[in-house]
């Protein structure tokens, strides 16, 4: 079903407030983000007309909005962040405030008409994301323990050391039964997934992790989705002096997920490992070899959602 937004309001979300603009009568709001703030946009809203509300994930600050409006039945579009900064590059525009970014998410709402988000894809994937920083959490903790009970020798701490490693090894397998149920619960998430698996080295901690923290996945292009997840060269030149590439930023989290399917890829995927051992043969260190396969990993998975699951939606 097609639809045309003629009437946007895009809302900046932070900790604290709510930026709202309306695309038609050209009208900042600031409310609380919170429950007296929520009340406050409904009336706004309700006494408007509006289209869609347009809006960017914002690290978990944008749970209230979402389920106020999911609630209400209000229509949205949660947008990608990247895509809506590259629109305002296109516009020029550098400036960066919470009005700002507000009235450009309600400008990018009536100029590019992002696909309504529905329902049951943004609660899951919200639920989703919120299982898989919980799982890293954990993980992180597990590790922790582990380096403590290295250098312990007291008996009484020991035991309580391992006492608490027992408790959050039990709270990963239910971690990870919560995460798969996410993504069964979710035709698109198990139509993704199940693309992102075929590729040898993509397990299922891996996928849950591409699916929550890079959505973006299958919707650019090989150049921008290997800068935002940190893996693309970087010249570093200054007159005559020419310095080595190097790569940087992008989010660790994924990184970090790719990096450990790599290691598998380059021993059991045929096409990574090939790659993996030219490098190798070339001279070039393992780390270099090993940063340059997790981009060509990337790509290949990126290429595999971008034909297999947004074009061929694209089709029908």
């Amino acid at each position: 079903m097609t639809h045309t937004f003629t009437a946007t309001i895009g809302i900046d979300i932070s900790k604290q407030y709510l930026d709202l603009y309306h695309s038609t009568l050209k009208q900042t709001q600031r409310y609380q983000n919170n429950a007296c703030g929520l009340k406050l946009l409904s009336a706004f809203i309700a006494k408007n007309t509006v289209d869609c509300v347009v809006f960017e994930p914002r690290g978990g600050y944008e749970k209230k909005l979402l389920k106020f409006l999911c609630e209400n039945g209000i229509p949205f579009s949660m947008v990608h962040a990247l895509q809506v900064r590259k629109f305002a590059q296109a516009k020029g525009i550098i400036a960066k405030t919470d009005l700002i970014d507000a009235a450009l998410l309600a400008e990018y709402g009536l100029k590019m008409q992002p696909k309504l988000t529905s329902i049951e894809t943004a609660l899951t994937s919200n639920d989703l994301r919120c299982w898989v920083q919980r799982r890293t959490q954990v993980t992180n903790l597990i590790r922790l323990e582990k380096q403590y009970l290295e250098h312990q020798d007291n008996p009484i701490i020991i035991a309580s050391i391992k006492k608490n490693l027992d408790s959050l090894k039990s709270q990963i397998l239910t971690i990870d039964q919560e995460i798969q149920r996410c993504i069964h619960e979710t035709d698109n998430l198990q139509r993704k997934a199940t693309l992102l698996n075929t590729e040898k080295g993509i397990g299922k901690v891996c996928t849950s992790i591409l699916l929550s923290q890079l959505p973006e996945l299958g919707q650019l292009n090989n150049k921008e989705i290997a800068a935002l997840v940190g893996v693309a060269p970087h010249n570093r030149e200054s007159g005559s002096w020419k310095g080595y590439q190097k790569t940087s930023g992008g989010r660790k989290t994924v990184r970090c997920a790719l990096y450990m399917a790599t290691i598998s890829a380059s021993r059991y995927n045929s096409k990574i490992k090939s790659f993996y051992d030219r490098l190798i043969a070339k001279g070039k260190k393992k780390k270099v070899a090993l940063t340059a396969c997790m981009r060509k990993l990337l790509i290949i998975l990126n290429a595999t959602l971008k034909l297999h699951f947004y074009h061929k939606d694209a089709q029908t």
